[in-house]
């Protein structure tokens, strides 16, 4: 469908826990309730990483769909309103530790944390009140 669509390769997989454990390393998962409407989540650990990797050697992989075959999307709907463009981007950062290293020092961290925080309310670039639903 994505390759079809937009003319992109994607490749997935399902990578279980105990996968990623049994190679000494851990993946966590944190929620933050933001509001009814948002919830953000960050993932700690090499974890990420490490089924990256399992992914791209083609473990656990999902076969992709025959082309032109398209999944049964029936019942499913979106019901979120496009959010309006503001004056700002929104951009996902990727943190990880340097090699050797199991987190990432608190000053650096800090550090990070101000800079997101000095545009906009909390690091949030969109506010509760411009998420909508139909």
């Amino acid at each position: 469908m994505v390759s079809d669509e937009l003319s992109l390769e994607l490749r997935a997989a399902i990578v279980p826990v105990h996968a990623i454990r049994d190679l000494e390393c851990d993946i966590q998962v944190a929620g933050l309730f933001v509001s009814q409407a948002i919830t953000n989540y960050a993932f700690i650990g090499r974890g990420v990483a490490i089924a990256e990797t399992l992914m791209k050697k083609g473990e656990y992989e999902i076969a992709r769909a025959a082309e032109g075959e398209y999944p049964d999307l029936s019942g499913l709907s979106c019901r979120w309103l496009p959010i309006e463009k503001q004056d700002s981007k929104i951009i996902s950062m990727i943190v990880e530790a340097i090699d050797g290293e199991n987190q990432i020092p608190d000053d650096v961290m800090k550090d990070l944390l101000n800079i997101i925080n000095a545009d906009k309310a909390d690091g949030h670039p969109v506010s509760e009140s411009q998420v909508k639903i139909k």
